[in-house]
Parts: structure tokens; sequence; C-alpha cells
């Protein structure tokens, strides 16, 4: 009978262990209002460069060099004035923080910003640290926006961003509902990773740009498509998952709603999972022009998971007078869900059942 009573304890203790797991997981909305919630200093835009203020116009701590930089953080930059960003450069709807042609050191964290403009505006800056935890409720005109920036870390954002001209950019960890998610032209070295992009009208956006990797992101329910490559070159696509994309494509832009490739050259587009995009001519992907771009890996013989892969067929059809294929498809999605699923509660709670069923039907043996 102890033991009994001992393993029914053991069985609702793991059992409301499970439980909590699966509760404590957090919306966005719930993370948002938590960062909100943190203390923020009330502030004025912050603006640096191009004869408006410099940096002894503001008592941020460090120095400014590369030991010490100077570090914006904790603050709460909120404008009413609803005019929309028209360019100006005066301080109230305009921007959040706007820094141009500086090179002293300097990262941006922990800062709450809702104005009618960019949240953060960098121009011709390569000594920026970093960016973190940059909260809007204001998606659609806060972004951060980057114009001749090099070596920069955009990390645990809730905003989108934008860049022309830029290099050596890595952007990660990062959640966006806005107009565009990433968007970049003529640019270099773009690592874009671990990021939620849901409900945009494009997720991203590449254009005239080379040397761009895109791994580890799930790209859901955006207007047009998940990801636009146009000029790109030397890229890989790799890890990501693409759901329920394009299914309000309009005129000129019927095509598959997971990735469009103009021009490409010298990419390769593997271990994807896409789901339930807008099909055109049969594919939820477009190629316009095969310049040694593979939607394949050859040396891992790897392909993408296509979910409207007809059964008994050995390879997948991209739609575009590419004429290219998919020769490796995955008949499995090739990601791991983070969260606690239903699978791995089945694979705890079963053999833990079946053990508790045995061990009791065992004591009873005994005392019989």
């Amino acid at each position: 009978m102890k033991n009994i009573k001992a393993v029914s304890l053991l069985f609702t203790s793991i059992l409301l262990l499970i439980i909590l797991c699966q509760s404590v997981k957090l919306t966005q909305t719930e993370i948002n209002s938590l960062n909100q919630s943190n203390a923020l200093n009330d502030s004025e835009s912050i603006l640096i460069g191009d004869y408006l203020y410099d940096w002894h116009n503001y008592s941020f701590e460090g120095e400014g060099t590369e030991e010490r930089p100077f570090i914006i953080k904790d603050l709460n930059i909120t404008s009413e004035d609803n005019t929309p960003f028209l360019g100006g450069y005066s301080g109230n709807p305009q921007y959040g923080i706007r820094i141009a042609n500086t090179d002293k050191y300097f990262k941006i964290e922990n800062c709450f910003i809702n104005v009618y403009g960019p949240a953060v505006r960098l121009i011709n800056v390569s000594s920026c640290i970093g960016i973190n935890k940059i909260i809007s409720s204001n998606s659609d005109y806060n972004r951060i926006n980057l114009e001749g920036v090099s070596n920069l870390a955009i990390t645990n954002n809730s905003v989108g961003v934008s860049g022309i001209n830029c290099s050596s950019i890595y952007i990660s960890e990062t959640t966006m509902d806005s107009t565009d998610g990433i968007t970049f032209k003529n640019s270099h070295a773009i690592s874009i990773t671990k990021c939620q992009i849901t409900g945009c009208y494009r997720g991203m956006s590449i254009t005239d740009s080379n040397s761009v990797i895109i791994d580890n992101n799930t790209i859901s329910s955006c207007t047009i498509r998940g990801i636009s490559m146009r000029k790109v070159s030397n890229s890989i696509i790799s890890e990501n998952v693409f759901k329920e994309n394009g299914h309000e494509s309009i005129g000129e832009l019927f095509f598959g709603g997971g990735i469009v490739l103009a021009e490409a050259s010298h990419c390769v587009i593997y271990s994807n999972s896409f789901i339930d995009n807008y099909i055109f001519e049969e594919s939820q992907c477009y190629d316009s022009k095969n310049n040694e771009t593979y939607w394949y890996n050859e040396q891992l013989k790897m392909g993408n998971y296509w979910n409207d892969l007809k059964k008994n067929v050995d390879e997948y059809q991209i739609a575009g007078p590419s004429n290219s294929k998919d020769i490796y498809p995955l008949r499995k999605p090739h990601y791991r869900d983070a969260s606690f699923t239903n699978f791995t509660f089945l694979q705890i709670i079963v053999p833990l059942t079946l053990l508790t069923f045995f061990i009791i039907r065992r004591s009873k043996n005994k005392e019989l």
C-alpha cells in the first residue's frame, strides 16, 4: 500500500510539472508588457550628427571608446503627435533615435519607442556595437533603419529592419509584424537567424546584394510572400519554416507564396519546410533564372519539405522559366519545435503510466 501511495504521488507530481511547463510560455504581448514594465526614463528623441547635437549634449554612460562605449538604454521615447514621418530633423515625431556620421562607439538597448517615424536610424556608422531589445507598439512606422552601416548585431527586438549599402549585419531573435519584416538593398554579408516574422506584407525583401545567409527563421501569414530576392548572389537559405504566406497575392504578384527569386545566382536553398503557401503553377516557390542556383544541397543530398508534394514523386518542380527542381525533396518537415510538443508529452506520460500500472499490480499480487 505504501508503494502504491508513493508511486501515485510521484505520478501526480510529474504530471503537474508537465502541465506547468506548458503553461509558462508567454505570448509576445505579455513579453512586450514585461519589457515595458521595466524602469524606463521618459526622453525626447535622441539626435546626434549632421549639425544637430553631439554626444556632449547628452549624459550617456561611457566614453565612446571601444572599451567603454556610450550606452543608450532604458528610455521611453513616445510622441502623441500622429503626424507621419516626412524626413524632417525636428525631435518630435520623426525619429526615436537618429545617429549619423560618428566614429564614437555606442550601443542601444532596452528602449520603448512609439513615434511616427523610424525607431532607430543610423547613417554612415561602423561603430555601433549592438542594438538590443527595442520594443514598439507602432510597428508600421517604427523600424530600425540603416544606411551605410557595417559591423552591427541586432538582437531580441520587436521591430522590422531596413538597410541600404550595408555590410556585416547580424540579425537574430527578433519578432516582426510590420509592413515589411526585413529589407536590404545593395548590401553584403547579411545574416538573419532565429527570427519570427508573422503577418507582414513581405517577410523579407533582399535586392542587389550578396553573401546573405537566412537560416532558422519562421515566416508565416505574410500577405504577398515569405522571401523576395532580386539579383542576389552567393547566398544560402536553410532550416526555415514558410507557412501560409501569399494567400492575398494580386495582379503581377501572382507567384509562389514561399520564396520568389528573380535573377538570383549561385544560391543554395535546402532543408526548409514549405507548408500551405500560395500555389503558383503547382509550386509554392518561383525562380525566374537558374544561374547556378540550387533548391537542394548536393553534398548532403538534401532538399526541402513540401507539404503538397505528391506521393510516389521523387522531385518537386519550382515554378518559373528557370525550370528549377528540388531533386531531393524531404518527406517530413525538417525543423524542431522548441515548444513542449504533444509528441514529447506522450513520450513521457505513456511510459510513466505503464510503469505506475505495473508497480501497482505487482504490489497487489504481493499482498495476496
